[in-house]
């Protein structure tokens, strides 16, 4: 389960920094939400390339957030038709992404804590 947790924890943060770099970044404040997207993501980092228990715990609670926005972004835009940007499609690639993080970091931790 480790190389499913690091894949998609490496796609949130890829997802982040695309999003909001080039994607579909904010309107005024694009910097700022980077920052606030990316910068957990990458505190997070080091503990889970050490596969430590702790680490897969701290980041499926961090990994929530990222799933709670992508569901609020899918569900506001889910009546628009996608755009040139395709805001409702990354909504749904950082639910993806965030679910299979949660699953595969859990059962990852458990096969640790064992």
């Amino acid at each position: 389960m480790r190389p499913l947790a690091l894949a998609s924890w490496f796609a949130l943060l890829a997802l982040a920094i695309l999003w909001e770099g080039w994607l579909a970044p904010a309107r005024h404040t694009p910097l700022f939400w980077l920052a606030v997207k990316g910068v957990p993501l990458l505190a997070m980092l080091p503990g889970l390339l050490r596969d430590r228990p702790k680490a897969y715990l701290g980041s499926c609670l961090l990994a929530l957030l990222y799933f709670t926005e992508g569901v609020v972004l899918a569900w506001t835009l889910r009546a628009e038709p996608l755009s040139a940007s395709g805001t409702l499609l990354l909504a749904w690639i950082e639910i993806v992404a965030a679910v299979a993080f949660i699953v595969s970091a859990a059962l990852r931790a458990r096969s640790l804590l064992g």
